[in-house]
């Protein structure tokens, strides 16, 4: 009687192809998302350039005096007041 090793034996198991291929494909997937997030970030800080020099504030003040205000959004912070 032949011996059976233990535990079964995987039905369709990968081979390196088709696990290279797949992982290619999650890498593909990967970098595809970071490079949409770069270039979010890019506008984002282009956006946040306008909102400086529309403001007449340097990144300093605009950090101490208008990021941490919660009524930031809805008051007069960003505006030159001269």
């Amino acid at each position: 009687m032949p011996v059976q090793a233990d535990g079964p034996k995987p039905a369709l198991a990968d081979t390196p192809q088709k696990a290279a291929k797949r992982r290619v494909a999650e890498l593909q997937g990967e970098n595809t998302q970071l490079q949409e997030a770069v270039h979010a970030h890019a506008v984002v800080d282009q956006a946040i350039g306008v909102i400086l020099a529309a403001g007449r504030l340097t990144p300093d003040q605009a950090g101490t005096s208008c990021a941490k205000s919660p009524s930031a959004r809805t008051s007069n912070c960003g505006t030159s007041q001269n």
